[in-house]
C-alpha cells in the first residue's frame, strides 16, 4: 500500500527534473525509481538511508551509483501525504550542485505550497 504520492514540480508545463533524470546515466535512473518505489510505501523516511531533511522545509533523497553522490531535492506537499521533487541535484566535494540548488529549491517549495498548479504527478 502506497503512503505517498510523488510528485514534480512543473512551471508552463515543464519539469526540469525529468531533464535532469534524463541526463543520468542508465543505472542512476534505475536506482532513483527503486528509491522512490520504496519511499512511496514507507511512512517514516527517518528510519531509511535513503532521505535526510534539511533545513526551511526542504529534503533531499540520497543514492549513489559509481561515486557520484545523487540528491534530487524535494519537499511535502502540496496536499498531505505527498512529496514533490523540486530540482535534480548531485553532491560532489561536500557541496551539492549546481549551486545556489538549495535556494532555488525553497523558493519552489513556496509556489507549490501556495499553488498547487507547480506540481503534477510522478512518472
Amino acid at each position: 500500500m502506497k503512503e505517498w504520492i510523488f510528485k514534480v514540480f512543473v512551471e508552463n508545463g515543464v519539469s526540469d527534473f525529468y531533464m535532469w533524470r534524463k541526463r543520468l546515466p542508465p543505472k542512476a535512473r534505475l536506482k532513483l525509481r527503486w528509491v522512490i518505489d520504496n519511499m512511496e510505501t514507507t511512512a517514516d523516511w527517518t528510519q531509511t538511508k535513503y532521505f535526510r531533511p534539511l533545513s526551511g522545509g526542504i529534503g533531499e533523497i540520497r543514492f549513489f551509483i559509481s561515486k557520484r553522490q545523487f540528491r534530487p531535492l524535494g519537499c511535502r506537499g502540496p496536499e498531505e501525504g505527498e512529496f514533490t521533487i523540486l530540482i535534480g541535484a548531485e553532491e560532489k566535494d561536500d557541496e551539492l550542485k549546481p549551486p545556489g540548488v538549495i535556494e532555488i529549491a525553497k523558493k519552489r517549495r513556496d509556489l507549490v505550497l501556495e499553488d498547487g498548479r507547480y506540481s503534477d504527478d510522478y512518472v
